[in-house]
C-alpha cells in the first residue's frame, strides 16, 4: 500500500465516526479535530516525495540569496514565479531546509482549511476525506499552488468580511506565487464586486447541470481552441491552454460527483439574507461554472479546481445541514441526502483501490512511503538520491506511456 492509499484509507474510517452516534456533538467534535491533525501529520511528514521533487529540489537548493534575486533575477526566473523564488531564497539561505519548507508549506494550508471548515455544522470529517481524495495532488505535491489556494480563502474571507486592505495584499501575494492565481483572484474579485449582493436563482444551479450532462456528449475542444487563439494570450501561455486542452474525455467517473454536487445545491438551497454568505455563493458558483466549463479537460480543470473546491464542498455541507427550513419542501429529502452520501462513499473506495492497482505499475514508485522519520535508518543524501531517481524515471518513463492512455490522473 503506497503512502497515499494509507491516508486514504485512514481518513475514510475517520469519516464513517460521522455516522455514527447521533446527538453527541461533542465527540465528533473532538474526533473531527483528532481526524483534521492525523490528515496533516500524515502529509506534513512526507519526505523528497512525489514526481515535481525533480525541479523543486534542485531550484530550492540553489537559489540564489534574495538580495540577488531582487537585483539580478534568477535562473529559475522561466520556470517559477518570482513571489515563490523570493519565498524559497529567504528560508534556504536562512538555514531551512527543503522538508522543512515543505513543512512550512503544509502547516500554513491546513490552517486555513481549518479556519474555512469551522463554517461546516456537521460531518466535518466526511467533508475533509472529500477535500483530500480530490485534492490530495495540491496537499502533498504542488507548493506553489498551494500556497496561492491558501491566501486565496484568506482572501476571499477578508472580502466576505470587508477587509480590504488585506484583500489586497492578499491579491498580491497570490498573483507572484502561481500564474494561476492571478487569473483566479481577478476574476474572483470582479465578480464579487459586481454581483456580490446579488441573489442567485435555483435555476441557475439547475442549468449548470444540464449543461454538465450535454458536455458528457458534446466535446468543446474546437471552440475553446478558436476562443484560445482569439485571445491576446502570451505565446507560451497560449501553447500550455492548447496543450492542457488536447487532454480531454466527455466521459469520466467524478462526473457523478460534480452532477450530484450541483443537484444537491439546487435542491437544499436555502433563502440568505447574510450578504457575507452571499459573497461566498458567489464564489462557488463561479467555481461551479468553472467545473462545468471544463469538465472535459481534466489536466487543465485540476490545476484550477482547488481554488473553489474547500468553498464547494462547505456551502455544501451548510445547506444540507442547516437547521433552516427549506424554502421549497422536498419530499424524501433525506433519503436523497443519503442516497448521496452512500454513492460517494462507493465512488471513492473504487477509486482507492483502482489507484493502488495502478500506482503498481509505474516504473517510477513515487507514491512509496518516504517520511522524515525515514532518517532513522538512512541520511538525507541516500534518501534524496533514491526519491528523485523514482521522480525522473516517473516523468522518463511513466509520464509518456500515460499520455498515450490519455490518462494522467497521477
Amino acid at each position: 500500500m503506497d503512502w497515499l492509499t494509507f491516508i486514504f484509507v485512514v481518513l475514510l474510517l475517520f469519516s464513517l465516526t460521522d455516522f455514527m452516534w447521533p446527538g453527541q456533538q461533542k465527540l465528533h467534535r473532538q474526533l473531527y479535530e483528532l481526524a483534521f491533525f492525523v490528515t496533516y501529520f500524515l502529509f506534513t511528514i512526507k519526505y523528497y516525495y512525489g514526481a515535481d521533487i525533480a525541479t523543486y529540489v534542485p531550484s530550492y537548493e540553489n537559489i540564489e540569496n534574495p538580495r540577488e534575486l531582487l537585483t539580478r533575477g534568477s535562473k529559475y526566473s522561466s520556470t517559477f514565479e518570482f513571489g515563490y523564488l523570493f519565498f524559497c531564497s529567504v528560508l534556504h539561505h536562512a538555514g531551512v531546509s527543503f522538508w522543512l519548507m515543505t513543512a512550512i508549506v503544509s502547516t500554513f494550508y491546513f490552517y486555513t482549511i481549518h479556519k474555512l471548515f469551522k463554517l461546516i455544522p456537521a460531518k466535518r470529517i466526511f467533508a475533509l476525506l472529500i477535500l483530500v481524495i480530490l485534492d490530495y495532488n495540491l496537499m502533498f505535491a504542488a507548493y506553489r499552488q498551494c500556497i496561492a489556494v491558501s491566501f486565496f480563502i484568506l482572501m476571499v474571507l477578508a472580502y466576505a468580511d470587508k477587509k480590504y486592505i488585506r484583500v489586497a495584499i492578499y491579491f498580491v501575494i497570490i498573483s507572484s506565487v502561481h500564474k494561476s492565481g492571478l487569473f483566479i483572484s481577478a476574476m474572483t474579485l470582479a465578480t464579487l464586486a459586481f454581483f456580490g449582493n446579488t441573489k442567485i436563482a435555483r435555476s441557475n444551479y439547475w442549468l449548470l447541470g444540464g449543461v454538465l450532462a450535454l458536455l458528457c456528449v458534446i466535446s468543446t475542444r474546437e471552440f475553446l481552441l478558436l476562443l484560445t487563439g482569439l485571445l491576446p494570450l502570451p505565446g507560451n501561455t497560449a501553447t500550455s491552454i492548447v496543450h492542457h486542452l488536447s487532454q480531454g474525455k466527455r466521459v469520466q467517473l467524478v462526473f457523478a460527483l460534480y452532477f450530484v454536487a450541483i443537484c444537491l445545491v439546487a435542491l437544499y438551497l436555502r433563502s440568505d439574507r447574510s450578504t457575507r454568505k452571499r459573497k461566498i455563493q458567489w464564489v462557488v458558483f463561479l467555481g461551479l461554472f468553472m467545473i462545468v466549463c471544463l469538465y472535459q479537460y481534466y489536466y487543465l480543470l485540476n490545476r484550477l479546481r482547488s481554488y473553489f473546491l474547500p468553498f464547494i464542498i462547505v456551502f455544501i455541507f451548510n445547506q444540507i445541514y442547516s437547521k433552516e427550513p427549506l424554502v421549497l419542501p422536498i419530499k424524501n429529502v433525506r433519503l436523497l441526502g443519503q442516497s448521496a452520501v452512500l454513492l460517494i462513499y462507493l465512488i471513492f473506495s473504487y477509486y482507492i483501490v483502482s489507484w493502488n492497482m495502478s500506482h503498481k505499475k509505474l516504473t517510477g514508485r513515487i507514491y512509496e512511503a518516504s517520511t522524515v522519520f525515514d532518517r532513522l535508518n538512512d541520511s538525507e543524501t541516500t534518501i534524496k538520491k533514491r526519491q528523485l531517481h523514482k521522480a525522473e524515471l516517473y516523468w522518463t518513463v511513466d509520464v509518456p506511456k500515460l499520455l498515450k492512455q490519455n490518462d494522467i490522473s497521477h
